[in-house]
């Protein structure tokens, strides 16, 4: 989580179930999470007036990538399901 030009925490995620690597944009959905939430803590930490502007940004950033990675797995469910039933 970047803010500023300034690392302020990491974004971890472990091995998928079946150790798929994580699609491209996935890693776009989380990279968009982890900005709101850099810029969040940001904007809390400064004290100034302005800051509740900046957080009001930073949320909807959030939700905005929050948005991008529930379609994201909406997607990822209906391939899922395709690739089951090609199997059959």
């Amino acid at each position: 989580m970047v803010s500023r030009g300034r690392l302020l925490g990491v974004l971890l995620l472990g091995e998928r179930v079946g150790g798929e690597a994580y699609a491209p944009d996935e890693v776009e959905a989380l990279s968009q999470f982890a900005h709101g939430v850099g810029s969040a803590i940001d904007a809390l930490s400064t004290g100034n007036t302005d800051s509740i502007a900046a957080l009001r940004v930073s949320m909807a950033s959030m939700a905005d990538g929050m948005a991008s990675l529930g379609n994201t797995m909406r997607e990822l469910q209906g391939s899922i399901a395709a690739e089951l039933r090609d199997r059959r």
